[in-house]
């Protein structure tokens, strides 16, 4: 099961679902809480709980055997959430692309490495309206 990263959908895995890989293997992609075409509920998305519930239930309604996880950038946290609180007797394994694995500023500029710090220093700012300027003049 592909999950995506921050500010992305499932989309952006459409390479990876209609490769080859997709004749041997069942190839699930998923759209986090607020991203894509997935419910975009009013009481938030700060929770890991919420998050795992999310990757569980996914598994559970398409019956997934021994799945792979890939998660991207992002995908990290909340893999790592549905280990947390569901174990990992119904997963296959993790492949991490990329991934952020630790939260917190410090722990996550340790994550993202150097091209993504040079990508833009106000991207990383304490103040919201610095990181939403940051990333629209990308």
């Amino acid at each position: 099961m592909f999950i995506h990263g921050g500010s992305q959908c499932r989309l952006c895995w459409n390479k990876q679902i209609h490769s080859e890989l997709a004749s041997d293997f069942r190839l699930v992609t998923m759209d986090l809480r607020g991203h894509g075409l997935s419910e975009k509920p009013k009481d938030g998305y700060g929770e890991a709980r919420l998050w795992a519930e999310d990757v569980h239930t996914v598994i559970q309604e398409l019956k997934l055997i021994q799945s792979v996880l890939v998660g991207w950038s992002f995908a990290g946290i909340p893999i790592l959430d549905y280990i947390r609180v569901y174990g990992e007797k119904e997963i296959g394994g993790i492949h991490f692309v990329g991934a952020i694995t630790r939260l917190g500023r410090e722990a996550s500029m340790v994550d993202l490495g150097s091209p993504t710090l040079q990508f833009s220093t106000s991207f990383f700012s304490d103040e919201p309206m610095v990181r939403v300027n940051a990333l629209i003049s990308g």
